[in-house]
Parts: C-alpha cells; structure tokens; sequence
C-alpha cells in the first residue's frame, strides 16, 4: 500500500510499486506506508528524502500535514509554521523549552507548574529577564516558607531548587487579610485595617499615636462622640455635651471659665461665675469659709491675688511663702499679738513706720536706729555710729580707751601703757615714768631727769656732766669707777697712804698699803678720784 501526493491531490495505490510521473510533476511525494519511507521525483527519478526512523520534510507552502507517525524528530533545525498546530496533545520534552515569540496567547485557563512532582523541595514560579537594568523580577512559591514570594533575584529560568530572593514591593488593592510589615500605607481612603501584631509610633494625620500616649503635631485632639454618646474615661467617667459624671475627684491648679450649678452632693453652695453662694459652712478640704472668713487647720496657701477691696485681712496664724503685695497711699499693720511675721524681702516705695523692729534676736528700737541715723562718712559725731570715708579714714575723735590691745599690724598699745613694735618716732621732748629701752642708738642733744633740771648732759663731743655727782651703788667720797670687763663697778676708796695697784692678773686694781713697798701689785701712778 503506498500513497501518493501529486499537487493537491493525495490517492492510494495498492502496490508499493512507484509510478513514473511526467517532467513536469517534480516534488511529487510518494509514501510507502509499511515502510514509513517517503520518496520525492526529480524531474526523472524517485529520491528518498524520509526513512522510517528519520524524515526530512522540505518547506510546505500551503496546505496541511496529519501524520500517524510516533515521533517526528527535526535534529538540530527548527520547525517554523506559520499556521497552527492541531489535533491531539504536544507534548515537548527535554530539560529547557524555548519560545521566541515577541508574545504568547494562551487559551488555556489553568498552567501547571512542576507537572508529575510527588513531592517537592524546590521553589517554583515565574522569572522575568531584566537583563543589564537589575537582578530579574520573580513571582514564587517559597517551598521552604510555605509561602508566595514577590520580589527579585539573581537565578534564571534555568535555576533550581530553593531561589535566593529578595521581597520586592507591591502595589495593589487588596480584598481580605494581608500579613508582613508595612511601613507606610500611601493610598488616602483605606477599608478596614487590621494589624494581628503591634504597631509602635503610628502616625495618623496630625496625631502620633506611641505607647500610651497620644500626641497632636499640630493643633488640638479633638474627641467626638457619636449624636447621643458620652465620651467614656477609665470606665467610669462620663463626658456628655460638657457635662462630667462619674468622677470622684477633680484636681486642678487652676479653673478657667465659668462654673455653674451645685459643686459636690454633700455641698450646700451654688457656684454662678465668679461667685460662691453658701447656704452654710463652704468647705474645700480642710478649708472653711464663712461669711468672708476662711479657716483651715493645716495652714491655707493662696496661689493667686486676693482683692480685699476696703475690706480687712485678719488672721491669727503664720503669712509666709511667697510675695505679699499691699498697695495704696497708706497702709498700717497692728500689733502682732501672737505669731511671728515671717516674710522675705518687704519693698516699700514709701516711709514705713515702727516703734520697733526685731531681727533674728535682735531688737532694734528708734534710739538705737537713731544712732546710724543722718550719718557723714569719716566724720564722728557725737552719739552716732562712726563710719569710716573711702580711704578709710575718720576724724576727728576726742579720747580713745582701749581695753585689750590696740595695733595696725605693726605696733601695739596695751592697757599698761606698753608700746611695742615703734619704728622711727618724730617728735619733741619725750617723757617716760619709766624704764626706756631702745634697740638702736638715740640721737639726742639733751636726757633730761623727770623734773627737768639737767642733772646728766652728753655733750656733742661726747662729754657727759652730772649735775649732782655720779654713783655706782655709792656715792661716798673717794670712789671710783672700773670696767671689769663686762660692766662698770665701783672701787671704794682707799685709807690714808695706800696705793692704787693692779692686781697680779692685770683685770682689776686695788689698795695697797705704801709702807709695805706696794705688794705684789703694779703701782698706778695717778688715781682717778670722784666726790671729796
């Protein structure tokens, strides 16, 4: 059985014996079909161009090819149609397929990846060549993650196993439940957002919401309820149109604006504006007010200004803390019967008057403010403080009595007269009940005995008179005067034709009796006599 293809036409022939076609029918197409060969005329012969194991079809312009062949094997060329393969399954096998078309349709409404796997540990999905702009873009399914993956990475479509990638972004609406970390929603009108984890330093328009605090940007926080809700605290807390209910406790340094209505269940006042309208007692805490009094047993603080107006302040306890402030052309303080006044700086732009003031322990009272009253600088005045000037002087004083020691560093007065610690002292004649004693020489003309008669004179040129006689613990006559060498002592005198000799030493004379031939001593040969 054999077919043959002539033109368009295709008949059987009922031998494989080949016909012999005409010159003008080259490329007629003869089939053996139990032997799967194909044969194509030439012009004037038949050549075998498929064998049963390998067939070679040439370019086919038109028409269509059906075949009952297991397998059409092409080599290393391509099959290149311009029609559309039909009838049955294509099946390709191989480890990489290749399509080069600019784009792909596919009818098909399901694509199977990984098709036959039993089981899997490599990740699968679709990688887009991005060439030399970056890493490829992939979409995945993680097999190690258990999870979609979009992101990009460095494997190619002929990568295997678990892929390496990086999470990518992605933008687009999303129905049901995303999770992952978002660190910025952009699109402004959102549906529900639910977050199964924590979100830490949320930004929401002008508020920052950040652990337990809320915190506006800018402006307010304003909170509104729905129509006919509360704004519900802690709660127990009620906020309903500006009205507060449920709170035990309000603690506040300061209330501003107006307060209407009863203040507490157990307090018989109404508060309008500014004013407090007690039936009875007013009491805030240990603070009781009545008709214009205030009383507390634990002392009251007063943060503001209180206006008296003409009335009087009045209490029998302790002012103290901050500044009091009394204004007004004339202000008087009465007696203080009981309490101390214990204030800080008092300022007074005019004259304050008092019998008396008590500082610390210290009582001062107007004659002892008199006493600093009107004072000149380096002038003493009678019954007045003394102040020295600039220089530290003052004058003039009259007498000073000192009951101690008086002295500028240098030299000292005592109570006994004593001066000690002189330097050079100008002056006239000086005069001293006493002993004088004088580290240095003194250089004087004239020494002068208490009552001023000159009974000792020192001449310029050293002469010194006595007035009265001279005399060394004597004044007997006859007595005379040596240096013994260390001071002066007296020899007394001799008796009638004694001599006066040296002693065998040469220190000290002595008498000897002139009968005896002088003794042992030197003779002196004239002998110095004072007195008679």
């Amino acid at each position: 059985m054999a077919i043959q293809y002539i033109g368009t036409t295709i008949s059987g022939i009922a031998s494989d014996t080949k016909p012999t076609p005409t010159a003008n029918e080259k490329g007629v197409i003869f089939i053996e079909t139990d032997t799967n060969k194909i044969y194509q005329w030439d012009t004037d012969s038949w050549n075998q161009i498929i064998t049963s194991t390998d067939v070679a079809v040439g370019a086919l312009d038109s028409g269509s090819i059906t075949s009952g062949f297991g397998t059409i094997d092409t080599g290393s060329s391509n099959i290149t149609t311009t029609g559309t393969v039909t009838a049955g399954n294509l099946d390709v096998t191989g480890t990489t397929t290749t399509i080069d078309s600019t784009n792909t349709t596919i009818a098909d409404r399901l694509i199977e990846l990984a098709n036959g796997a039993g089981s899997s540990t490599a990740d699968a999905g679709i990688i887009v060549e991005r060439g030399s702009t970056g890493d490829n873009a992939v979409i995945a399914w993680d097999e190690s993650a258990d999870t979609w993956t979009l992101g990009t990475t460095t494997a190619t479509g002929a990568s295997t196993g678990d892929l390496s990638i990086t999470a990518g972004t992605l933008v687009a609406n999303l129905t049901g439940n995303a999770s992952g970390t978002a660190a910025t929603v952009t699109t402004a009108a959102q549906g529900n957002i639910t977050s199964l984890g924590t979100l830490t330093a949320l930004q929401v328009d002008n508020l920052n919401i950040n652990l337990n605090t809320i915190t506006a940007t800018s402006g307010a926080v304003n909170i509104t309820p729905a129509a006919g809700s509360a704004i519900v605290l802690d709660g127990t807390i009620s906020i309903d149109a500006g009205v507060v209910t449920g709170a035990t406790s309000i603690t506040s340094t300061a209330f501003v604006g107006t307060i209407d209505g009863v203040v507490g269940g157990n307090t018989p006042a109404a508060i309008t504006g500014t004013t407090i309208d007690a039936n009875t007692d007013f009491t805030v805490g240990d603070t009781v007010i009545t008709d214009g009094v205030i009383t507390d047993s634990t002392g009251l603080s007063i943060a503001a200004a209180v206006d008296l107006g003409s009335n009087t302040f009045t209490t029998t306890g302790l002012i103290s803390g901050g500044d009091l402030t009394i204004t007004g052309t004339s202000t008087t303080i009465g007696t203080v019967t009981s309490g101390v006044w214990n204030a800080g700086a008092v300022t007074s732009s005019g004259v304050v008057t008092s019998t008396g003031l008590t500082v610390g322990s210290a009582v001062l009272i107007e004659a002892d403010l008199e006493q600093i009253d009107d004072l000149t600088a380096g002038t003493a005045t009678a019954s007045k403080a003394l102040v020295v000037d600039a220089n530290k002087d003052i004058g003039t004083l009259r007498n000073l009595t000192i009951d101690g020691t008086f002295s500028d560093g240098n030299y000292t007065f005592d109570t006994s007269g004593n001066v000690s610690g002189l330097g050079t002292i100008g002056s006239g004649a000086i005069t001293s009940s006493g002993t004088s004693s004088f580290a240095t020489a003194i250089q004087t003309p004239l020494i002068e005995y208490t009552d001023g008669d000159d009974s000792m004179t020192i001449a310029d040129g050293g002469k010194v008179t006595f007035a009265a006689g001279f005399a060394v613990g004597s004044d007997a006559a006859g007595d005379m005067l040596y240096h013994n060498g260390t001071s002066y002592v007296r020899l007394a005198k001799g008796t009638a034709d004694q001599i006066l000799t040296m002693n065998d030493g040469a220190t000290a004379p002595g008498w000897e009796d002139g009968s005896s031939g002088g003794g042992t001593g030197v003779a002196i040969a004239m002998a110095i006599v004072f007195g008679g």
